[in-house]
This record gives C-alpha cells, sequence and structure tokens, in this order.
C-alpha cells in the first residue's frame, strides 16, 4: 500500500460545517449566572474569578516564528516574523537531496512521488516534522524529526521521537526555546488511556537534542483520565500548528477537558476549578483564559449558531445565526491567536461560484466583527480567502490567486479590508499562459417549495487568440459543452414537498467539472482536460473526466479515429498487451489492479478496452483510461496506460 493512501486513511479531518450565512450582532454583557460547579473535592478552592490571574509568558509575539504551509506537496516552506517580513525561505526538495542516504521512507522531507513529511513549525533556525511510518506494511507508527541549518542551507537531520502505533501525536509547539511533544496514549482503542508532554531543548555545544518527559502536568493527566474525560486543549493557532498542553496552561490558567454533556477547567495541580454545562459534546472549539468559542449544528432545526461561552460564568452569549436548508452554505471555525477567534461562513452566488465572508470575534472587546469577502476565481482551485487560513503577527495569511499563479495573500488584521500581495508564488497554472477560464452554472429549483434539487457546476476554456485563427471556433464548441453539461432532459420530480422541508439536502444532485489542464502539442494541437465531481448521497460520489482535443490549424475537435488507421482488433490487442505490461511493473502491495496474475487482468482489461474508451491525448502518446472500479479499486480512480506513438501510429510524435 501506498504512503498517500495511508495518510489519507489515517488523517483525521475535523471541520465543523454550517449552513448559511447570518446576521452578525453585538450582544450586550450579560450577568453573571450560576450555571457552572467547582468540583465537589475542591469545594474549599477559591473561584477563578477572586484568584490571581494565571502566570502568562512575556510577550512573545516579539521572538515568535510563524510557519506558512500551502501543503504537503511543494516544496517551498516560508518562515515570516510578525511584521510580515520572510525570515526564511526553504526548499524542502533542497532539505532531501542534502541529507544524502537518509531513508527517505522514513524522513520524508520532500518525495516527489509519495505524500511528505508534515511540517508543523519551527524555531531557532529549524524545522520540526511529523509523519507515519510502517511497523510491518500492516500497521504504522508516528514519527517526530527535526531539520536544523535553514538559516544558512547547511541541514542536518535530528531524530526525535518514535511511538507506537497506538499512540498519536496530539502537537508539536516551538515554545520558550524548546519543542514541546504532545502524546496522545491508547488510540487504537475506544476510549483514549493517558496523555504525555516531552521537551526537547538544542544543545548547540553537543549539536544535539536532549528529550525528556516532562511531569509537570501529570495531575491534570491523572484527573482527565481519572474522571473519564478527554482534554480537548486549545484550538489551532494556525494551518498546522496546535499549542501545546504547556503554553496552555501558561496563557490560559486551566486545560479544559470533557465528557459527553460538559467541559471542566483543570488547572495545573489538577483542581477542577469550574465545570460548564454544555449539554452536548463539543468537538471543535477554541478558547482563551476566559472564552470558549465554537459552532453550534442543530440539524433538526435546521439552525447553526456561532457562540461565546463566558468560561468563568458559563454564561453562552450568542453572536451569529444562520439557518441551513441546502449543502451550499454554511460556517467553519478557522484558527484563533490570543483572544481573537477567526471563522468564515459561506454560500453561493450561482452554484460553483463561493462567497466566503471572513470574521474575527475579538474576546476583549466582546465584539463581531466582518474582515473582507472572497469569491471563487474559476479555473484557479482555490478555496476563496480561507484555503490554509494562518494568523501570524499582525497578519492573516491565505492561498489566494493572482495573473494565473496559487500565491500567499495576506490582510492585516487591524485593517483586512484590502488585501496585499505578498509577492510569494507557490505554484503557476499553465494554462492560464495559453487563454482564460470561464463558467456555467444551473439549478433546477422545485417548482413547488423552491428547494435547489438539481445543481451544475462547468468550466470552459477560452483560447487566445494568438494561438489559433480558428480559435473563436474553439471556444464556442467549449462554451456550448459546458451549456449541455449544466443542462437536464426532465425535471426532478422524484421527492415530496414535505421530504424537501424535512430534510433538503438528502435530495439535491450536484454536478461539477473544472479545468484540469490545457496544453498545445507538437505546436498543432490543443487538448483540455476537465476533472469532475458528482454527488447524489450517500458517503462518496463519482468522479468523472474528459478530454478536448482540437487541431489549431482547422479548429476541429478530433478523436482517435482521425489517427488511427489499424482495425477495431489492432487497437484492443495493443491496448491489452500495454495494460498488461503496466501491470508487470507494480509489486503487489502498490500494484492499483485488483487481479494477482497477468492472465486475469489481460482478461479483464479486454473486456472494457474499445476504441470509443476514455483517451487522452499527451506529447508522448495516448493514456487509455480505465474507468475507476472496472480493472482496479474504485479508490484509485482511474488507471490510465500509456500507448507511444511509435506503438499506436508508427511514428514518435502525434503530429505527421
Amino acid at each position: 500500500m501506498k504512503k498517500k493512501t495511508v495518510k489519507l486513511l489515517l488523517a483525521v479531518l475535523v471541520s465543523l460545517m454550517i449552513c448559511g450565512c447570518g446576521a452578525v450582532t453585538d450582544e450586550p454583557e450579560a450577568e453573571d449566572e450560576d450555571i457552572v460547579e467547582e468540583d465537589d473535592e475542591d469545594e474549599d478552592e477559591d473561584d477563578p474569578e477572586e484568584s490571581d490571574e494565571p502566570d502568562r509568558p512575556d510577550d512573545h509575539s516579539s521572538s515568535e516564528e510563524y510557519l506558512l504551509v500551502a501543503w504537503n506537496e511543494p516544496k517551498d516552506l516560508y518562515v515570516m516574523d510578525e511584521k510580515g517580513d520572510v525570515l526564511y525561505e526553504i526548499d524542502r526538495k533542497a532539505i532531501q537531496d542534502s541529507l544524502g542516504d537518509v531513508d527517505e521512507n522514513k524522513y520524508s522531507v520532500y518525495s516527489e512521488h509519495y505524500t511528505s513529511s508534515n511540517p508543523v513549525c519551527s524555531g531557532d533556525g529549524f524545522l520540526f516534522f511529523e509523519d507515519f511510518v510502517s511497523d510491518d506494511g500492516s500497521s504504522y507508527h508516528p514519527i517526530v524529526y527535526a531539520v536544523g541549518g535553514i538559516a544558512d542551507g547547511n541541514y542536518k537531520l535530528y531524530p526525535l521521537w518514535e511511538g507506537n502505533a497506538a499512540e498519536r501525536v496530539r502537537g508539536l509547539d516551538f515554545y520558550k526555546g524548546s519543542l514541546y511533544l504532545d502524546i496522545i496514549l491508547g488510540y487504537d482503542k475506544p476510549d483514549i488511556s493517558g496523555y504525555r508532554e516531552f521537551i526537547y531543548t538544542y544543545d548547540e555545544k553537543a549539536d544535539s537534542f536532549s528529550g525528556e518527559e516532562s511531569h509537570d502536568l501529570d495531575a491534570v493527566f491523572e484527573k482527565t483520565v481519572s474522571a473519564d474525560m478527554s482534554i480537548e486543549g486549545q484550538g489551532r493557532a494556525g494551518s498546522t500548528l496546535t499549542y501545546c498542553y504547556r503554553r496552555t496552561l501558561d496563557d490560559c490558567g486551566f486545560i479544559l477537558a470533557g465528557k459527553e454533556n460538559y467541559l471542566a477547567a483543570v488547572d495545573e495541580s489538577g483542581k477542577v476549578l469550574k465545570t460548564i454545562d454544555t449539554g452536548k459534546k463539543l468537538y471543535n472549539f477554541y478558547y482563551d483564559s476566559g472564552n470558549l468559542f465554537y459552532i453550534d449544528t442543530d440539524y433538526t432545526n435546521h439552525l447553526y449558531s456561532i457562540l461565546v461561552i463566558d468560561v468563568k460564568t458559563g454564561k453562552e452569549t450568542q453572536i451569529g445565526e444562520t439557518i441551513c436548508s441546502t449543502q451550499l452554505t454554511g460556517a467553519q471555525l478557522l484558527s484563533s491567536a490570543g483572544d481573537k477567534f477567526f471563522y468564515v461562513t459561506y454560500e453561493y452566488d450561482e452554484f460553483g461560484i463561493r462567497v466566503h465572508r471572513v470574521y474575527v470575534y475579538d474576546a476583549t472587546e466582546g465584539s463581531n466583527i466582518f474582515l473582507y469577502e472572497e469569491r471563487t476565481v474559476p479555473g484557479s482551485g482555490v478555496m476563496p480567502g480561507s484555503e490554509r487560513f494562518t494568523p501570524a503577527g499582525e497578519y492573516l495569511y491565505y492561498l489566494g490567486f493572482d495573473d494565473g499563479n496559487i500565491v500567499w495573500m495576506r490582510r492585516s488584521i487591524s485593517d483586512a479590508s484590502v488585501p496585499e500581495k505578498t509577492g510569494i508564488v507557490l505554484s503557476h497554472i499553465d494554462f492560464f499562459d495559453l487563454g482564460t477560464v470561464s463558467y456555467k452554472s444551473n439549478t433546477y429549483v422545485c417548482p413547488d417549495c423552491g428547494t435547489d434539487l438539481v445543481m451544475k457546476y462547468s468550466e470552459y476554456f477560452i483560447l487566445d487568440d494568438k494561438y489559433s485563427d480558428h480559435a473563436s471556433e474553439i471556444n464556442d464548441f467549449l462554451e456550448q459543452e459546458a451549456v449541455q453539461t449544466v443542462d437536464w432532459e426532465t425535471d426532478y420530480h422524484e421527492s415530496s414537498c414535505t421530504d424537501h422541508s424535512e430534510r433538503p439536502t438528502f435530495y439535491q444532485v450536484t454536478t461539477s467539472f473544472e479545468i484540469a489542464s490545457a496544453c498545445i502539442i507538437d505546436d498543432r494541437y490543443l487538448t483540455v482536460d476537465m476533472s469532475g465531481f458528482w454527488y447524489g448521497g450517500g458517503a462518496s460520489g463519482y468522479s468523472p473526466e474528459k478530454q478536448y482535443l482540437f487541431d489549431l490549424e482547422t479548429g476541429e475537435n478530433l478523436t482517435i479515429k482521425d489517427f488511427y488507421t489499424g482495425s477495431e482488433k489492432e487497437f484492443i490487442d495493443l491496448v491489452v498487451r500495454k495494460t498488461v505490461e503496466d501491470f508487470g511493473s507494480y509489486d503487489q502491495d502498490s500494484s492499483p489492479y485488483y487481479a494477482w496474475e497477468g492472465y486475469e487482468i489481460e482478461d479483464e482489461a479486454r473486456r472494457y478496452v474499445s476504441v470509443d474508451g476514455f483517451i487522452r491525448f499527451s506529447a508522448e502518446g495516448i493514456y487509455y483510461c480505465y474507468t475507476p472500479g472496472t480493472i482496479g479499486y474504485l479508490p484509485v480512480g482511474y488507471i490510465e496506460v500509456l500507448i507511444p506513438y511509435e506503438d499506436l501510429l508508427g511514428r514518435e510524435t502525434l503530429k505527421a
């Protein structure tokens, strides 16, 4: 099994999706209510309201480093300071190349073939990574390691920690000059059995890290486990970073631990300062020393509320509300930074064109403030205004689109009305060199109750006139293809309005197609590749693909039949033979095919190959594309087999 597949199975994405975009109001401060109780065994202890404030570190923002991680695959990382200046620009591939004989399966700083390790945080010239590595091919355990020398390029690997299959890394945080590593124990069992925290400090003279388990928080951990509670910890501070338990206690004076119906504020001695009756299990929230911030989901009433709880009193205040009747609206927590909590609401102007509105709740001021709004840019593939959202000092960073490039954009927290270009380009989308992208969108609404039932979106490519005298003909063809994609033949009358009102999302069907690539082959042919997604309910959808091929000299839309002169049997025999060769290039553990022997795959391939099948043209040959689930495992997607033009056409290029 490939490492990438394993990580997808192991990754846990906790994302609270909420429908609608409600009004933003500032609620008056409510009087304290006695809705929280002290732990019985600590009845004589002081209330947090009357206690001295917990020890806080000095304002460490000036010495903080902020790591910007776009995603795991690209090689460039950036470390920023609070003023928005780049401290380090890091080439992950250069690190991997310089590490020499290091085991790349274990310490995968950068890989072209597998998912790379997850860079989490930085500090004092080091990058810190976490990953999963194989025990025996069937089980995996977590590891943590550091890479030094990011300031001068003299890279060195420092292995730090390896866990077992029952352990998970809850967080890495470079804090007060050391790396804090938080571990969850018993992760492979129904209940978490414990927690641990390690501290790693670099010794410059020895050029090594010394690590030891901290027992400062044992009382917190013991109290939590004995009371059958789980530590929720502090919310994320950035796209990768999760505050360590130590920082959380320093900042807040307690850690929130919870059960199904309440949360408990546990201090460093293990004392429960307060319990907060939530009435439900909270899975995703942020908090500071006085406030807990979360989004509530009420599926029964289709009501979704943005709420703040006063930790001292338990008083809950609603600062925003949204009604969800479709799968096209919602809200999501983004991040927290001190006493500021960021979230986004979204809706569609048209299906496929998302409008994201980002807000901040300032707990100190008690204010809920709209920051900015961004819309989908067709062809960019970027979630507008919120993808990889990272508060860093005075700025908010997120992935954006600019003139064909995926870039880091930012906005000032103090005045977020105008986006700023950082000049940091992460990748270039090649097809924007050839033209632009537009779209068609259509929604079928129930004529009786107004519920959105069928929603379709299709992008289409617009070729620049300089590439062909027939560009207008090609563009008209692609636009009409998009029109047909979003159209439907019959109305959708397979459900009742009563059902719509009770479960509107259950009856919605969505289809979307986006531009995957566009390129010119042999200075003669334009290819436009489309990737799609269809969803009609259930646990998963379907991802169709298609390609268009045009002759730039004539404007014609071409197929394999315009090039291949052999018989259909000869074509089938060629594709089957190449499929068997491709099958043989894999070992059994990594094979996308579900057959075990070559003769089996030959029989299966012959059942599905046709000259009218899905074929992609490329510079080196055609790819015969087997649809998911035909000759390979469904989650693998399309299996593509290369047929070189020399074998197919008797020449090295598509053009004669």
